[in-house]
């Protein structure tokens, strides 16, 4: 953050809640409560907000995790820097977008922008805090995320954009770092810093000097200087989701720049070269999204969403398929050897018993004259029996 840095006197504790005095330690360090010892971070003030740390630097601002001193609540607040506030048209053009994002923020995967102001010579931003990190993160962690779980966020992104195209609005920087998630795991678009209103012709032309946007997920129109419309934000949305099933973006490379021009250029493989077990209809839907040419892409958000759900629908119905008829074949199949084993079993058993009564006969003398048999000195005449009880 830029310019004096209020420290206050003292804070307290997260954990045991003691007060800890803040004389002489630098904005943003670590101090060490005197009773517990757990490490908390110095806040600074900036206005009627608190800042607690730093959530992440971009090249227009820094966003802070904040206390809104006023109204007792945390937020996220964006602090542009002050080479940005300096540009009276920048700062005009920013106000309006600002506007936007917050009439558009009233879509549940918008995140809510709460106001727009300047404070100590910088403007800020403030915003519904998000909680549970980015899909960049999810990605980073998983590396590939579940089939269904992708289509469900691109049905819910893809609504958030429409929103924001309903009123003028363009993101031009869709990707997976700003797609955050709340507390309740509801992901929503975050940072319309690089968005622009539209004109009357529907489209907005990309600045003529710069490259604005992510390398890995910019349109091809972007590069090529062209009008973009809401079609630029669908070709980011499907590189993001293509990125979240594949584990890597459509278009890799060593450096950022061959990535770049790879979007201008081949198609982008198809999702079946990295996640094999795809869905056809899955695969279809990101493919059209990821068309070089606008035109070939969906004619609406609506469109867009239809094929969300049918893509969906379909991965569903063949998963239901899938989880009756496996579970039945295991059943015929365990029933089968149970019944071989069983009659292995009672064939066994026939032949035992056959070679115990062959066993049988042949002491007795069945078939023949027995023998005489004498009779022991202590009476026992029943000792022939004790061979045939060991054949039993």
């Amino acid at each position: 953050m830029e310019g004096p840095r209020k420290i206050p006197e003292s804070i307290n504790c997260h954990q045991c809640g003691a007060p800890i005095d803040l004389t002489g330690q630098s904005a943003f360090g670590h101090v060490e409560c005197p009773r517990c010892e757990a490490i908390s971070v110095v806040p600074v003030h900036y206005g009627h907000f608190l800042l607690l740390y730093a959530l992440g630097i971009g090249g227009m601002g820094t966003v802070y995790k904040a206390v809104d001193l006023q109204l007792n609540r945390y937020v996220a607040i964006k602090i542009l820097r002050k080479k940005v506030a300096n540009n009276p048209m920048f700062v005009e053009d920013f106000a309006r977008e600002a506007r936007a994002a917050a009439a558009a923020s009233s879509h549940p995967n918008v995140a809510q922008v709460y106001a727009f102001g300047e404070c100590e010579g910088q403007c800020y931003l403030t915003m519904e805090l998000m909680s549970r990190g980015s899909l960049d993160d999810r990605i980073t962690k998983l590396g590939k995320l579940p089939e269904q779980e992708v289509l469900e966020l691109g049905i819910q992104i893809a609504g958030g954009l429409q929103s924001a195209h309903a009123r003028g609005l363009l993101h031009r920087d869709i990707k997976p770092g700003n797609i955050l998630f709340n507390s309740e795991g509801v992901p929503k678009i975050v940072d319309f810093g690089l968005s622009q209103v539209r004109n009357r012709t529907n489209s907005v032309a990309g600045p003529p000097a710069a490259i604005w946007g992510t390398p890995y997920y910019i349109a091809p129109e972007k590069l090529r200087g062209k009008p973009e419309d809401f079609r630029s934000d669908i070709y980011s949305l499907g590189a993001t989701l293509y990125h979240a099933l594949a584990g890597r973006p459509p278009f890799d490379a060593r450096t950022a720049n061959l990535a770049t021009m790879k979007h201008a250029t081949p198609p982008a493989v198809l999702l079946h070269g990295y996640a094999p077990t795809m869905h056809e209809s899955t695969v279809r839907v990101i493919a059209r999204m990821l068309a070089k040419d606008p035109a070939n892409r969906f004619e609406s958000y609506d469109a867009l969403i239809q094929a969300f759900h049918e893509a969906l629908a379909s991965l569903k119905a063949d998963e239901e398929t899938h989880t009756i008829v496996v579970p039945r074949r295991k059943r015929v199949f365990t029933v089968g050897i149970l019944v071989v084993l069983a009659s292995l079993i009672v064939a066994i058993g026939i032949v035992v018993l056959a070679l115990a009564v062959a066993n049988r006969g042949k002491v007795f003398g069945i078939g023949r004259t027995a023998p005489s048999t004498p009779t022991s000195s202590s009476g026992d005449a029943g000792a022939p029996l004790s061979g045939t009880d060991r054949v039993r």
